[in-house]
């Protein structure tokens, strides 16, 4: 906890009386304790204060030892002093309240319902795919193929890190360098196939139509590290290669 629970007390005496209940708030949520915890020791801490500091004038030494009411006296006519002074004695109690009623509240509440409602992260944005209309999700089970199988040499095709640049560059439409994919020359036409297999699934959604080919062969040109794609036409793009690839 950043503050101890006494700091905090001393602290919602001192503010403006209409942020106390914001300011208790976010204390418990940066506390790392739940609210059941965090307010029940801040009302053992309030019981603590009543029972050691009694009177008005025992208040007074309580609130003194934090709280600079009087830094001149010669300042403050003895009005303004006393005036100072009571709005403390009035705030604690204040204060008072409002723990007692957030700790009666979780005295009344289901183990299962959250006392106070955590700050909600917001959820993560959704990834747009700027290529076509096909889910970004869908997008990746095509291609995932490409880091969970191996080439002719046993390797990988991509590791996952060049996976990743390339489903970002090539369809998030992010600005990164070229990814890396790992083949030989006699392996081209597989991953012609694939982009392919990208290419008939998009046409089965009724996204595009065989006019529009020429988008899908200029993806896998601009797809990797290399420029052995670059000759590809509408009759060269095609599934013929040799190869299957499981897509889920």
């Amino acid at each position: 906890m950043v503050h101890t629970i006494s700091k905090i007390l001393e602290t919602a005496v001192r503010i403006n009386s209409q942020i106390i209940k914001a300011y208790l708030i976010e204390e418990q949520e940066n506390s790392g304790y739940s609210a059941q915890v965090f307010f029940g020791m801040l009302n053992d801490e309030i019981q603590w204060v009543r029972k050691k500091y009694r009177t008005k004038s025992e208040k007074y030494e309580w609130i003194k030892e934090f709280d600079d009411i009087l830094p001149a006296i010669e300042k403050y006519d003895l009005g303004n002093f006393f005036s100072d002074f009571d709005s403390r004695i009035e705030q604690f109690e204040l204060v008072s309240t409002i723990v007692n009623d957030f700790f009666n509240q979780w005295l009344h509440t289901s183990e299962n319902t959250p006392f106070i409602k955590k700050k909600q992260n917001p959820p993560p944005p959704t990834l747009e795919n700027s290529f076509n209309k096909m889910p970004i999700k869908e997008v990746r089970a095509i291609f995932m193929p490409l880091v969970e199988t191996k080439n002719k040499n046993g390797e990988y095709w991509m590791n996952k890190k060049d996976f990743d640049v390339f489903i970002r560059r090539s369809f998030l439409k992010e600005s990164l360098a070229k990814p890396t994919i790992n083949f030989n020359e006699t392996e081209k036409g597989c991953i012609i196939k694939l982009f392919y297999v990208f290419y008939t699934e998009s046409k089965k959604k009724r996204e595009i139509t065989s006019r529009l080919k020429k988008r899908y062969i200029e993806l896998l040109e601009e797809a990797f590290n290399t420029d052995v794609f670059f000759n590809l036409n509408s009759a060269n793009f095609c599934s013929r290669a040799k190869c299957d690839w499981l897509i889920n």
